[in-house]
């Protein structure tokens, strides 16, 4: 899209404006607010961000992955019990895929909810033991904490 071409080209502003401008279609589908969302998350536009994720939960408020994002973007925004809020029920749905427990796994890892983010890996890998995706997520996330303060939350497994 030209909003994510303008942002690869660093024309952040200008990459915000072209997503405001999308905010404006009526999409009747959740992804769509969805994508949106995560963009304007990427670029550090929480309030935005929140906007489509609410839109997301008014058109399946069923959806409990639904709220990862939300909550996200209340965390950046300093609304820790909110946050909380969304994200406990997030994590109270029965999920089919492992792709859903690795999303939630990367959403809590880029808010620093890292016991949540281990949380979901370890059940993305029990969904399906066989796709390395889960495996591969939480390595590489949890590389990246081998060089902070955060080496007690590994798993006893993880090499170090």
């Amino acid at each position: 899209s030209k909003g994510e071409a303008l942002k690869k080209m660093g024309k952040l502003d200008q990459a915000i404006e072209c997503y405001t401008q999308v905010m404006e279609i009526k999409f009747e589908s959740r992804a769509e607010y969805e994508i949106l969302g995560d963009r304007f998350f990427e670029l550090e536009q929480y309030e935005k961000a929140l906007q489509c994720y609410e839109v997301c939960i008014e058109l399946e408020p069923e959806k409990h992955a639904n709220c990862i994002g939300k909550g996200g973007a209340l965390h950046k925004m300093g609304k820790l019990d909110q946050a909380n809020e969304c994200y406990t029920w997030a994590m109270a749905g029965e999920f089919q895929f492992a792709a859903e427990y690795e999303y939630f796994g990367d959403r809590f890892f880029e808010v620093a909810q890292y016991e949540r983010a281990l949380q979901s890996y370890e059940e993305s890998i029990k969904l399906d033991p066989q796709n390395s995706s889960g495996f591969i997520s939480m390595g590489n996330h949890f590389q990246e904490m081998k060089s902070g303060n955060h080496l007690k939350l590994l798993p006893s497994w993880f090499p170090t």
